[in-house]
């Protein structure tokens, strides 16, 4: 198992959701960023998928480190 960005609390296996990076419980980086990013209540978010704030917190850090590696290299969109 790996450790995408060097991070130790993010997992990447290819046998787990496609080699999605995931926190130690299972659940997906990006899963955690979109349920964050509609507002979903975190007491909900714990009940269903059992994400706890520490979850939350290493979600937000890989990417911010992800957003921060990729720097200049990444395309800006227009919206």
């Amino acid at each position: 198992m790996e450790h995408p960005l060097g991070m130790p609390d993010v997992y990447a296996d290819p046998d787990i959701h496609g080699g999605q990076p995931v926190v130690e419980s299972g659940v997906p980086i990006y899963l955690i960023l979109d349920m964050l990013a509609q507002g979903f209540p975190r007491d909900e978010m714990r009940d269903d998928y059992d994400v706890t704030e520490e979850h939350i917190r290493v979600a937000l850090r890989f990417a911010a480190e992800y957003v921060k590696r990729a720097g200049s290299s990444v395309e800006h969109a227009h919206v």
